[in-house]
């Protein structure tokens, strides 16, 4: 349920619906809140948004080349540095579940925290503009946390055909001990 205050905007109008024409006593007013929470439709959010932080008109191209697989559930937010004013590329700007923002600011940092201010889901996958992504790929993500309820963060290593090799062994953060 919403945990929002919701008053109408003219106590003489009351309720959309209603013939209410005066100021409804406490325990209307409450009656009233929650029918209007009920009856309210919600906004249906993502449940996972990739984050891609991109730079120039070249890394718009690039997450055009993602071909961004469309699964339910799942939006992606792509943050747009140093753009040039160049055009977004029609099969990214015809997707629903695409959305793209430029930002003036520079520096990596900047570019994913603007993506992060944009997402709506409950998850984000932070990604480069060069990996390519199966549906398989990103619902393993969402069963990965549902699996693990107590989870605040996994991390994933990608094997795809962007031609990237990451390590597969596990690197230590700490420096190896002296002497």
């Amino acid at each position: 349920m919403i945990a929002k205050r919701w008053r109408p905007s003219s106590w003489n109008s009351g309720v959309p619906g209603s013939k209410l024409n005066r100021q409804p006593s406490p325990a209307e007013c409450n009656y009233l809140e929650i029918r209007y929470v009920m009856d309210t439709p919600r906004k249906k959010y993502p449940r996972l948004s990739v984050l891609i932080a991109t730079f120039q008109p070249e890394g718009i191209r690039r997450v055009e080349a993602m071909r961004l697989p469309e699964v339910e559930g799942v939006e992606y937010v792509v943050s747009w540095q140093e753009h040039e004013d160049a055009p977004v590329p029609k099969a990214l700007t015809e997707r629903k579940d695409v959305r793209i923002f430029r930002l003036s600011a520079k520096g990596v940092s900047n570019n994913r925290n603007n993506a992060m201010a944009h997402a709506r889901g409950e998850l984000v996958l932070m990604s480069d503009d060069d990996l390519i992504y199966t549906p398989e790929n990103l619902l393993t993500v969402m069963r990965a946390f549902d699996t693990l309820k107590d989870a605040d963060y996994i991390s994933f290593r990608y094997e795809g055909p962007a031609g990237k090799q990451y390590p597969r062994d596990v690197t230590p953060l700490t420096p190896p001990p002296k002497g």
